[in-house]
């Protein structure tokens, strides 16, 4: 088992051989506590892809100044240096909100997740991936004005949203994959009370 003094240490000798790709995994198997990481600077570094089941923070002073790609599959805190592409897997992202603010972002993927809030601000945005999973939506508000291809995907549980009789299960949106072609929309519901519904369409 390891603890956060193991992974910070770990994390700062990597720092130490400047690398251009740090890919770091820890399975959950082996961390104890939920971990609080610090990062270190890596000055090199235009790829990191971390795999941890931890928060991940970011002290003061701490930059990234060739980091153009990141892979979360843990928590962070915050982090926006430039970066061009950000994939955030299944795991927790600041509890069950999401949000990401950054002027630099190209491209957003963000894997199946619980949420309950989303909020994207990324004003030079051209991809936007997202497959969520949701028990109460509070908030969806995604300013891209310039975002090009969209792949939306939203599971909605218990109930939390519904119109009616109808309880709505998921909403598929979709761009163009090709010129000319029309972008999707696709939703699925269900009825609460079927029986309901029959005999009030029999009257």
């Amino acid at each position: 088992m390891v603890d956060t003094a193991h992974v910070n240490s770990l994390l700062r000798a990597a720092a130490r051989l400047e690398p251009e790709e740090l890919i770091f995994s820890l399975s959950s198997d082996f961390i104890g506590d939920y971990p609080v990481v610090d990062l270190p600077c890596f000055h090199r570094a235009t790829s990191i892809q971390l795999g941890l089941f931890a928060v991940i923070r970011v002290p003061a002073g701490v930059e990234f100044p060739a980091l153009e790609t990141l892979y979360l599959a843990c928590s962070i805190d915050a982090l926006d240096s430039g970066l061009r592409v950000l994939h955030l897997s299944s795991t927790e992202l600041n509890g069950d909100h999401l949000r990401v603010n950054s002027a630099s972002l190209l491209e957003l993927v963000v894997g199946s997740r619980w949420t309950r809030s989303v909020n994207v601000v990324a004003p030079v945005l051209k991809q936007l991936t997202m497959s969520l999973t949701a028990s109460k939506i509070s908030v969806v508000s995604v300013l891209a004005p310039l975002v090009e291809k969209v792949s939306w995907k939203c599971c909605y549980m218990n109930g939390c949203i519904t119109f009616g009789l109808w309880l709505l299960e998921q909403v598929t949106l979709q761009t163009a994959e090709r010129q000319g072609q029309l972008p999707m929309l696709h939703i699925r519901a269900h009825c609460v009370r079927p029986l309901n519904l029959l005999q009030a369409l029999s009257k």
